[in-house]
Parts: structure tokens; sequence; C-alpha cells
């Protein structure tokens, strides 16, 4: 048995629901194990907008004008999952050379 190639491409606008989807499954066990940890009374609080905070922010960072690459993963005909970054070469420099802020 062959196993399928992994490809990589760009973010599609059509992409959104699965990518959505994606991180609500991988986030819900993130949140889980914290509120194993802290507690339900303080991750209530902690955790009250995440549910509209979450998908709104991978939304704007989808947004073709948000300054961020979107990277797609496929393997065979799914669609497996997500990356994304944003370069900030000014950051970087005021990092490296502090004395020219």
């Amino acid at each position: 048995m062959r196993t399928p190639l992994l490809k990589l491409r760009p973010f599609e606008g059509a992409d959104l629901p699965k990518l959505l989807d994606i991180r609500h499954r991988a986030i819900e066990t993130v949140f889980r194990s914290f509120r194993e940890i802290i507690g339900d009374a303080i991750a209530a609080h902690a955790f009250a907008r995440a549910a509209v905070e979450q998908p709104e922010l991978l939304a704007s960072i989808c947004n073709a004008g948000s300054g961020h690459h979107v990277i797609i993963m496929r393997v065979g005909d799914a669609l497996a999952g997500f990356a994304s970054y944003k370069l900030d070469s000014e950051a970087k420099a005021r990092r490296a050379w502090p004395q020219w802020n």
C-alpha cells in the first residue's frame, strides 16, 4: 500500500470552513486540558469569549489583506492541516539594532 503524498498549497477562500473545523477540534482539546488544570470556575472566566474570538482570529488571518500567509496541507484528497505566518522584517531589525529605534 502506498502512503498518500503530502501536498502544500496556498490558502483559497473555499478552505475556510474546513480550517475552522480543524481549529475547533484542535483547540477544544487544549481548552479541555487547561480547564482540568485551572478548574471550571476560572476557565469559565478565562475562556468566556474564546468560542467567538478564536474563529474570528482565524478568519482575519485568512483575509487577503491581513499580511499573513496561510499554507494548506493536503494528504491525498483530504485537507489535513494548515499553518500561517507573517513576515515582519521591521520588528526583527528593531530587535537586532535597538539603538536605531
